[in-house]
């Protein structure tokens, strides 16, 4: 297990209670624990002095005294000093905790953390979206087309496309673990002309690609741009088959070894063709060559996967004289590209829009929709290492009604989902079907918000624990909005939620990425009132249950001692629980970091963009501050149930948080 830090936080300014005011802190510090040695060290509460104690490992106690009466001390716990996992507001007063551990109800729901009193060991909260953020290059003009990418350390990349005010260039913004996103730069080919369609890779070294469309004076071409950690965006290079033809649908993937692929469509002076230029490490791109299935026909919508082992399929759609059928060409590491085979259902009927999936064994599917003759369904083929593509089957939700958009993704045990859209006889609605290794597909079943609306653009990732999301938009009473569903293994789907700014614009084009350890990101774009903007929604995942060995800890008074509490030197807010019941006497409870002085504006809007309350509108100091709504208007009556907007406004912080309000 890896050793954490327990840091009881007043920045140099005292513990601050949740009504803002810095109260007096002592320090009383040291090593609790030789770090991963197998000690536990437990946290005990004692209400009657409201003191706070640290017991080590050799049960001698360090004693944090506190203030009789206050509350609000708050406590953060790092991994391994560097990531932020979680922030606590211990929420009592007056509670009788004697001779109990830290189990008392009124602490936070979510973003909380508690010890069991049956083993002593400390109990996480569950894991919840934290909260949509701007991510894009700033207000003034449109942005569009987010992808987002992430590598199980957390790293993620969004890129997008925006308007400078002449021309729609292309964006990259860099998430770092710990720290936040970094803030959007170009990364095109220069300014001049216009860059569309980005996509992202990332791999777990931190090794990157994005891919684009920009015009040269004459045509589209394909450029490429690759990131090196601990350096930076190595500039844009040409990597298609050649000017003076246009090129479309540019798709990038990069394996752990840093080999990637980037697929698209050229124009070869009579029809459009598939074309695939690989990046060998160590060697650059080794030019753009053709992979369909041979001239004479349209070639389509290219998509490509990529395992660990440098195996790599191509899927792409393409005329056979009459229709168009689906098509997929292997690349085999130290062969090559082995020739486009049909996969799909049947001569006779056209099928279009395949989507590729594989995982490290080698296994893959691809899906795809296909006519059978009344009615567009949703197809899938699975291909089995050592045997071969095993023929296509309908997995939609029944005949009669067409479907659409199908989205695939794979885990290395096998696992997968396919989402689409089908009409249900009055709507389009969500599905999903489940693959479960050794079985087959499950049945589709219906994952959307069921608002009465159709949803569009359902868009679906998993990861090794076969956690998946699925995030589309759908139309609530007013406007259409972003909805997650997550799938817990074991459990199942938990739900749609909705994720985006709540600001009550049209919201959509989600996309979705989660790594390993369960961190996820959901990027799309929400119009402000004046321009369509990116946002960025992270999943923060939930820490397991069990014991916690604390390695390092340090507390801070007004006069810091060294090895003490660091200076603040970033701005940060957070609301540690989301949904609350007022009349059970429910509250958000919001930590705000301030690392200089200025005004700070709390502000709380419901759905339709009324102000329900100003929660500050004062100048603060420096330092950390927990603060609270109760679910009341500025009467001071409690609001209706529903969905609320907090906008806080502070020195280097703009930032947008929904919370939901239960009767």
């Amino acid at each position: 297990m890896r050793a954490l830090q327990v840091l009881i936080m007043s920045c140099g300014l005292g513990i601050v209670s949740a009504s803002g005011v810095a109260l007096a802190a002592q320090v009383v510090g040291g090593n609790a624990g030789d770090g991963d040695d197998g000690n536990e060290t437990t946290f005990h509460f004692d209400a009657g002095n409201m003191n706070y104690q640290m017991i080590r490992p050799d049960e001698t106690p360090l004693t944090i005294p506190g203030v009789p009466g206050a509350y609000g001390t708050a406590m953060q716990i790092f991994n391994n000093s560097v990531d932020h996992i979680i922030a606590l507001g211990l929420g009592v007063q007056g509670a009788d905790l004697s001779g109990t551990n830290w189990t008392n109800p009124a602490f936070p729901a979510q973003g909380s953390v508690a010890i069991d009193p049956a083993t002593g060991r400390f109990k996480f909260p569950a894991a919840f979206w934290q909260g949509a953020d701007l991510i894009d290059a700033g207000s003034g003009q449109n942005a569009e087309s987010p992808q987002i990418a992430i590598n199980d350390s957390g790293k993620a990349f969004c890129v997008f496309q925006q308007s400078d005010g002449s021309n729609t260039r292309v964006y990259a913004n860099e998430y770092i673990p710990g720290e936040d996103w970094q803030g959007a730069g170009l990364i095109d080919a220069g300014a001049g002309q216009t860059a569309y369609d980005p996509q992202i890779a990332i791999n777990d070294s931190g090794k990157a690609f994005c891919v684009f469309r920009q015009n040269d004076g004459s045509n589209y071409r394909v450029y490429a741009n690759e990131y090196i950690p601990g350096e930076d965006w190595q500039g844009a290079v040409l990597i298609d088959a050649g000017a003076g033809k246009n090129t479309g649908s540019p798709q990038i993937v990069i394996n752990s070894s840093g080999k990637a692929f980037c697929v698209f469509y050229q124009h070869d002076g009579y029809e459009n063709r598939i074309y695939a230029n690989e990046y060998v490490p160590g060697a650059g791109w080794q030019g753009a060559g053709l992979i369909d299935a041979g001239a004479g026909d349209n070639a389509f919508y290219p998509q490509i996967a990529v395992n660990d082992s440098g195996k790599a399929f191509c899927v792409f759609q393409q005329s056979d004289g009459s229709i168009y059928r689906v098509y997929a060409n292997e690349y085999i590491p130290g062969e090559d590209w082995q020739g486009a085979v049909l996969i799909d259902a049947g001569a006779g009927n056209p099928a279009y829009f395949p989507e590729i999936a594989i995982n490290d064994s080698g296994k893959a599917f691809c899906v795809f929709r296909q006519e059978d003759g009344s009615n567009k369904r949703v197809y899938a083929n699975e291909y089995v290492p050592g045997e071969d593509w095993q023929g296509a089957v309908v997995i939609d939700a029944g005949a009669g009604n067409d479907a659409y958009v199908p989205q695939i993704a794979i885990n290395d045990s096998g696992k997968a989902f396919c989402v689409f859209r089908q009409y249900d006889g009055s709507i389009y609605r969500v599905y999903a079907n489940e693959y479960i290794p050794g079985e087959d597909w499950q049945g589709a079943v219906v994952i959307d918000a069921g608002t009465g609306n159709s949803p569009l653009d359902p868009q679906i990732a998993i990861n090794s624990s076969g956690k998946a999301f699925c995030v589309f938009y759908q139309r609530d009473e007013s406007s259409n909005r972003i909805y997650a569903n997550e799938y817990i293994p074991d459990t199942g789907w938990q739900g749609a939620d909705l994720i985006d700014a709540g600001i009550g614009n049209y919201a959509s084009d989600p996309q979705i990425a989660i790594n390993d350890s369960g961190k996820a990101f959901c990027v799309f774009r929400e119009q402000d009132g004046s321009n369509f903007r990116i946002y960025a929604n992270s999943y923060i995942t939930e820490i397991p249950h069990g014991s916690v060995q604390v390695d390092y800890y340090k507390l801070s008074t007004p006069d810091p001692t060294p090895g003490s509490t660091p200076a603040i030197t970033a701005a940060a807010v957070e609301i540690t629980n989301r949904r609350i019941e007022p009349l059970k006497g429910g509250q958000i409870n919001l930590r705000l970091v301030l690392a200089q002085a200025g005004r700070v504006r709390l502000k709380i809007y419901n759905l339709q963009g009324e102000l329900v309350k100003i929660l500050k509108d004062q100048d603060y100091d420096p330092g950390t501050y927990l603060l609270e709504w109760g679910g009341e208007n500025d009467t001071g009556a409690i609001v209706a149930s529903g969905v609320y907007i907090i906008h806080v406004q502070a020195p280097e912080i703009t930032k947008i948080r929904k919370v939901v309000v239960i009767k």
